[in-house]
This record gives C-alpha cells, structure tokens and sequence, in this order.
C-alpha cells in the first residue's frame, strides 16, 4: 500500500510551532487487517526536548502517520482518503510525524519539542492513522492521546508540574522553599487533623522567615482522614498531581493537568496581596527564597 501527504501550508494560526496542514490522498489500496488496535502514546513534552512516540496494533512495514493540534479532543477534520472517517482533534491539524513499524507492527520516533516559553501548559493531542482499503474504507485511527507542555528547571528529566522539588535535580527540597500558609496568625505548622481555610498572604508567610514569595501551590489537606479529590492521608500537607494541580513555580504560573481550584488567578491573589481558601479538602503553601 502506498499513500501520499499533501501538505497545505498558509493555515490558520495555531499556538505552536508552523507546521503544514495534512490532507490524505490515496495512491493504492490494500485490504490487509490490523492485527489489534491501533494505538498512540506520546511521553516527553518538556520544552526544548523531545516527545517520544510508540506505536501498537499495526501490521508489520505499515506507514503510521502522527498528526497533532494545539486546539484540544473534539470534533475533527473528515478525510475522504481515510473512507470519510473524522479525526477526534479538533483543527487545525498538522502532520507531526510519519514512521515505519517492524515485523511485529511495533513503531516508535523521537521528534522535538519546542523550546519557547510561553507555550508551558500547552496541551497538544495527537492521533495515528493507517491508510487501508478502496478509497480507505478500512483505515484506522488510534484514539488521541494528549499531553501538557512543561518544563524541567533543575534538569532531572521529571516535568516541573510533577517534580517535587523543581529547583533541585536531587529532591532534596529544604524547608525555607516551601513554606505551609500562615494559617494562624503567625507560622503555622501542618496539622492533618484541622481544617484550613480562610485569607493567607503569601507575603506574610515568607516574611516570618525573613524571605520573599516567588510561587503558592495547594497541598492536602484531608482533615478527616478520609479520601477524595486526590487527597488521601498518605499525602496530607503535599501537593497532589490529581487534583487542584496548578502552580506558580518561580513566579510562573504551570496549571497541571487538573486545575481544579480556581486556577491562576487565586493563587495569584495569595503571591501578590491576600487570597482566600474556601476549600474543604486542600491549602495553600507558599514558596519562598
């Protein structure tokens, strides 16, 4: 079977790296069926390095085609080359890579990510097709898989949005970094038995220290001792990558991949002046230098 990419360039604008748009027009035909389900998945993501693509369910020497979109899952583009079937991205949609699987239908590449700053959190989806079939009738498509762009400041190869300690390649976070919010008036030590809530200054919480705020997280706070919303008692007082993930890391807001407690603007409010807690279940931490 042999197909071929028409790359259309000039397409709408897009919060990532230019890159042409895909149409599918067919060269031939074969009827020949997958031996599974095709399926994507995408690692890396961290800006200035790689993505990492492995691809399963293939048949062996097939022609895989990776296409990506900055605009999230949805509703997509309908290719007539792959028997009308609709891509589960939303447009606009560009080829990102194209690669070849073994004798056991297996593929994998390596392409670059981009480098530039202000696409940290981005969320880019991608979705794998095989061509197959008169007029593609029998093509098939994976389903999408997504992932956030992030960064890696102390160069440990662990995302900043899931690394504990972001600054420091060793994860041997000191106390001065992180500092639990001044919850009582004054410095206010972790109790997994209270309930937190209520105005706390980031700036008021390092000053006890004598340093300066740079970022807030939320970090459990299950009081209860029961579990939910990706707190539980194995993690009281540490910040959870379920839920209410967002950060401002150095001054920079990463929201992970559940913002879920107000997003930038309420830790914002905690960095720069005063912000509220009105949650049950979650509290805020300052980090400070």
């Amino acid at each position: 079977m042999r197909w071929a990419l028409l790359l259309l360039v000039g397409c709408a604008p897009s919060p990532e790296q230019s890159a042409p748009e895909a149409v599918w027009l067919p060269l031939g035909a074969t009827a020949a069926p997958l031996p599974g389900e095709l399926e994507v998945a995408v690692a890396g993501g961290i800006l200035g390095g790689s993505f990492d693509f492995t691809i399963t369910g293939a048949n062996a020497g097939d022609e895989v085609v990776v296409v990506r979109s900055a605009s999230g899952l949805g509703p997509g583009p309908c290719i007539a080359a792959l028997g009308g079937q609709c891509l589960d991205i939303a447009g606009p949609v560009r080829v990102h890579t194209t690669l070849w699987t073994d004798a056991d239908g297996f593929g994998e590449a390596v392409t670059r990510a981009p480098s530039e700053r202000d696409l940290l959190g981005v969320e880019l989806c991608f979705q794998a097709a095989v061509q197959r079939g008169f007029a593609g009738t029998l093509s098939e498509l994976s389903e999408p898989s997504c992932i956030v762009l992030d960064r890696d400041l102390d160069g440990d190869g662990v995302g900043d949005t899931i690394d504990p300690c972001p600054d420091d390649p060793e994860d041997a976070c000191v106390v001065e970094e992180w500092i639990f919010g001044d919850y009582d008036g004054g410095p206010t030590v972790f109790d997994p038995t209270v309930h937190y809530d209520g105005d706390i200054s980031c700036g008021e919480t390092c000053g006890d220290f004598g340093l300066s705020p740079i970022g807030a997280r939320w970090v459990c706070n299950h009081w209860d001792g029961g579990a939910g919303e990706g707190c539980s008692p194995a993690n009281h007082g540490e910040w959870s990558d379920e839920w209410c993930t967002e950060q401002i890391l150095d001054g920079l807001y990463v929201p992970g991949g559940n913002p879920a407690c107000g997003n930038e603007g309420r830790l914002r409010d905690f960095l720069d002046g005063v912000g509220n807690d009105p949650y049950t279940w979650h509290a805020i931490e300052c980090q400070c230098e």
